[in-house]
């Protein structure tokens, strides 16, 4: 059994050739796919439409779904994740580089 990753699938759906997309598209009839659930929720999450994650989740259901947090926890986190950026009350942040977040930490937990 071989786990494709996140990045091969993205590549693979989006018809982007590299060697691991070609490899795994003369592979899906031959060897023993699987992928893990948060693999999945990566993948759905990075679609524009429930329609589109609809339709990937499907495809990606003929493979072996190993669970790490589950199926249902990742679609029900790709429903969300799809609704909120079609939505304006969907607000986009920046996260702190990580030396002020390190500065913070350090100020909260002293040595």
């Amino acid at each position: 059994m071989v786990i494709v990753d996140t990045t091969v699938w993205i590549d693979y759906f989006n018809d982007v050739e590299t060697i691991q997309t070609i490899w795994l598209d003369e592979q899906l009839a031959e060897e023993r796919l699987g992928i893990v659930d948060l693999i999945a929720c990566e993948i759905l999450q990075g679609l524009s439409t429930e329609e589109e994650a609809v339709e990937v989740l499907g495809e990606l259901e003929q493979f072996e779904i190993f669970e790490t947090g589950g199926l249902g926890l990742a679609t029900a986190a790709t429903a969300t994740s799809i609704r909120s950026r079609s939505t304006s009350a969907f607000r986009s942040f920046t996260l702190r580089p990580f030396d002020e977040a390190e500065t913070s930490f350090r100020s909260w937990c002293p040595t």
